[in-house]
C-alpha cells in the first residue's frame, strides 16, 4: 500500500497556492519525538538532486529564523560529529561563496565573546597546519586587519601563546624576505622603542643575537642612517658603565684596529669634545703595563715615521719654551 501511495505521488507538482495552504496548516504543529524519529529514518540515505537542492535553497532565502529556533537548532547539533566525507562535501559546497559584508558582520557579532576550548583550538591548529593561503588571500587578510588595535589583554595572550615557540629556519627566512624593504613609520618606531624600554634580554638571548649578527656587514647607507640616528644621543652614566664593563678584557684584532684607525683619520674633534675628554682623563692613573704598551707602540711609530717624531719634539719645545743649551 505504501508503495502504491509513493508511486501515485511521484511526479506530482503542487501549485504555489496548494503549497502555501499546506505550510499555513502545518504552522504551529509540534511533531512528537516518535514522529520526528520516523521522518529522520525515512530521510536517511536519501540523496537530493541538484535541482531539488537549488529549489530548497531558493525557498529558504530571505527567511529569518527566530532566536528561539536558532537556540533549538544549536542544541540539537551540539555533540554531533560529521564524518570526513560530510565535511569535505560541505567544504566543496562553500568553496567560491562570498558572504556579504552584512553576513560577515553578523557572524563576527555572533562569535564575539566565545572562548574555544583547548581541544577545539588544537583541532583547528592541526587542520590549518600545512595550508598555504594564496597571495590574494593574504592580501585580503592584511587589508582586513589594518587599523585594528588589539587590547592589552589580547596582546598579552598572544605573547603568552608564542612563548617557547621556535620557528624553523625556513620560516625565519620567509619572514625576513617579507619584511625586507618595509620602512615602518616614525610613529611605529616610537611605539616599538617604548615597548622595548626596560626589557633586559637574558645572556643566552644576547649570545644568540651576537651570533646571528656576526659576519653581517651593513651598507654605507645603513651605517650613515645609524650614525644620524645616534647623533645627539647621550647614554646615561649607568649605560656607559655597563658598556665599559662589557668591553673590558676584549682585545680587537690587528685588522679591526686598522679599520678603526682608517675610519678616524681626518676627523677633527671640536674644542668642546676635546675638553670633555681631557676632563674625563684627568686623575686617571695608568698601570705600569699600560704605560709600557703605550711607550712600545710610540717607539715603533717613531721608528717608522722619524719626521713625525721630530715634529712632536719641536712642538713640545715650543709649548714649554725649552731653549737649546749650548756648551
Amino acid at each position: 500500500m505504501a508503495t502504491g501511495i509513493v508511486a501515485r505521488r511521484t511526479g506530482r507538482h503542487l501549485s504555489a497556492a496548494t503549497r502555501a495552504k499546506i505550510s499555513a496548516a502545518n504552522r504551529g504543529r509540534k511533531l512528537s519525538a516518535v514522529t520526528r524519529a520516523k521522518i529522520s529514518r525515512a530521510n536517511t540515505g536519501r540523496v537530493l538532486s541538484a535541482t531539488t537542492r537549488a529549489k530548497i535553497s531558493a525557498a529558504n532565502r530571505g527567511r529569518h529564523v527566530s532566536a528561539a529556533t536558532r537556540a533549538k537548532l544549536s542544541q540539537s547539533l551540539t555533540g554531533r560529529h560529521l564524518s570526513a566525507a560530510a565535511r569535505s562535501k560541505i567544504s566543496v559546497a562553500l568553496t567560491g561563496r562570498h558572504p556579504s559584508a552584512a553576513t560577515r558582520a553578523r557572524i563576527s557579532q555572533a562569535l564575539t565573546g566565545r572562548h574555544l576550548s583547548e581541544v577545539t583550538r588544537s583541532k583547528i591548529g592541526a587542520a590549518l597546519t600545512g595550508r598555504h593561503p594564496s597571495a590574494a588571500t593574504r592580501s585580503k587578510i592584511s587589508a582586513a586587519l589594518k587599523g585594528r588595535h588589539p587590547s592589552a589583554a589580547t596582546r598579552s595572550k598572544i605573547s603568552a601563546a608564542l612563548k617557547g615557540r621556535h620557528p624553523s629556519e625556513a620560516t625565519r627566512a620567509k619572514i625576513s624576505a617579507a619584511l625586507k624593504g618595509r620602512h615602518p613609520s616614525a610613529s611605529t618606531r616610537a611605539k616599538i622603542s617604548a615597548a622595548l624600554k626596560g626589557r633586559h634580554p637574558s645572556a643566552a638571548t644576547r649570545a644568540k643575537i651576537s651570533a646571528a649578527l656576526k659576519g653581517r656587514h651593513p651598507s654605507a647607507a645603513t651605517r650613515s642612517k645609524i650614525s644620524a640616528a645616534l647623533k645627539g644621543h647621550h647614554p646615561s652614566a649607568a649605560t656607559r658603565a655597563k658598556i665599559s664593563a662589557a668591553l673590558k678584557g676584549r682585545h680587537p684584532s690587528a685588522e679591526t684596529r686598522a679599520k678603526i684607525s682608517k675610519a678616524l683619520k681626518g676627523r677633527h674633534l671640536s674644542a668642546e669634545t676635546k675638553a670633555k675628554i681631557s676632563a674625563k682623563l684627568k686623575g686617571r692613573q695608568l698601570s705600569p703595563d699600560t704605560k709600557a704598551k703605550i711607550s712600545s707602540s710610540l717607539k715603533q711609530h717613531y721608528a717608522i715615521h722619524p719626521r713625525y717624531a721630530l715634529h712632536l719634539h719641536y712642538k713640545r719645545r715650543q709649548k714649554y719654551k725649552i731653549k737649546k743649551k749650548f756648551r
